[in-house]
């Protein structure tokens, strides 16, 4: 945030798929060389949204618009086959570019940890997982959105929603013997 900027305040609009820009949240113009914002109405896991960050002058006109940011989103589904299959959608948009995705997965409870890394334009992963048997079936991932080239120096990261896929324990029963064998 340029500091020496005469800024009444910062405006945080949403937009879904398209749908008409809505205001979230605000900060005043005199809030510190960074701004945050939370948005808390959401529904992460369901869908992707996108964000901008309008900038009013001391008369209260609007000056500046930002770069539209996109969420990421997370799908996690577990295969019959003891793989589960990740598909997200890709970031948008950096003033730099995205260098690729970093795929994190926890097993149970445990600490998330990372196990691939995806090129820019490679948005799915598959994790087959029939190793562990002796864990609860739950495996839960991220994904994380990594940017390179800033012409600021700041390489942003990402962070999409946390999707878990729950692998069921198969039992196989014979619905057919031969009693004399």
């Amino acid at each position: 945030v340029d500091q020496s900027a005469s800024v009444r305040r910062y405006r945080l609009e949403r937009t879904n798929n398209g749908e008409p820009w809505e205001q979230v949240a605000s900060q005043p113009g005199s809030s510190g060389p960074t701004v945050v914002f939370n948005d808390l109405d959401v529904m992460t896991g369901l869908r992707s949204y996108s964000y901008r960050v309008i900038v009013e002058d001391s008369c209260g006109v609007d000056v500046l618009t930002s770069n539209e940011g996109t969420t990421l989103l997370l799908i996690a589904e577990a295969g019959t086959d003891g793989v589960n299959r990740l598909r997200w959608n890709g970031y948008e948009e950096w003033a730099g570019t995205v260098s690729g995705y970093a795929v994190y997965r926890s097993i149970g409870d445990a600490p998330f940890t990372p196990i691939a890394f995806n090129g820019p334009t490679d948005w799915e992963a598959e994790d087959n997982v029939n190793d562990f048997i002796e864990s609860n079936g739950r495996f839960c991932y991220y994904v994380e959105a990594i940017e390179l080239g800033n012409p600021s120096g700041i390489q942003a990261v990402s962070t999409s929603n946390t999707a878990c896929a729950i692998q069921e324990e198969a039992v196989w029963v014979p619905n057919a013997f031969n009693a004399g064998s």
